[in-house]
């Protein structure tokens, strides 16, 4: 059985991680965000592609989709946005590993910033426009969720999915 993988993506603070967890609370396998997982433990933000990969390799059997909050392409954006230079190893990491679908969350109107997000707005944006760009790059055909309740975030999702 091939397991289905989705993305929910976006810049910072719209909205993943809470839609993410209602997904998960109707049933869904999800993953965690990275980022968050890197901050908490300190890892090197290098890594953050291993992760993902990492991550969605440890679904349980069974399961025939997966969302994941942001994906390897995101790494992508994330190097950029630092003005780092993309090491060609992602590319091809980024090839190799195709998602079903990529959902862009659109970014909410109260930008909140926390122990997660101590980014400003503006550069939420700049991660927001860098995403969308490199997924677009990567030939993806994008699926943007407005902004509303996180139970119709979930249902729009899900009229697509299923």
């Amino acid at each position: 059985m091939k397991i289905r993988k989705y993305v929910l993506t976006g810049g910072l603070c719209c909205g993943k991680t809470t839609t993410l967890s209602e997904l998960a609370n109707r049933g869904f396998y999800t993953t965690p965000e990275i980022g968050r997982i890197i901050r908490r433990y300190n890892i090197h933000p290098s890594r953050f592609i291993y992760l993902a990969l990492e991550l969605e390799r440890l679904v349980p059997q069974g399961i025939d989709i997966i969302f994941t909050d942001r994906g390897v392409v995101d790494t992508l954006a994330f190097v950029r946005a630092y003005d780092k230079e993309v090491r060609d190893e992602y590319y091809v990491i980024c090839r190799d590993n195709r998602y079903d679908g990529i959902f862009v969350l659109d970014m909410l109107p109260d930008y909140v910033n926390d122990f997660w997000r101590d980014q400003s707005r503006e550069v939420a944006e700049k991660m927001h426009r860098l995403v969308i760009e490199e997924y677009e790059k990567q030939g993806y055909d994008l699926i943007y969720v407005p902004v509303m309740d996180v139970t119709k975030r979930a249902d729009f999702i899900l009229k697509k999915v299923l």
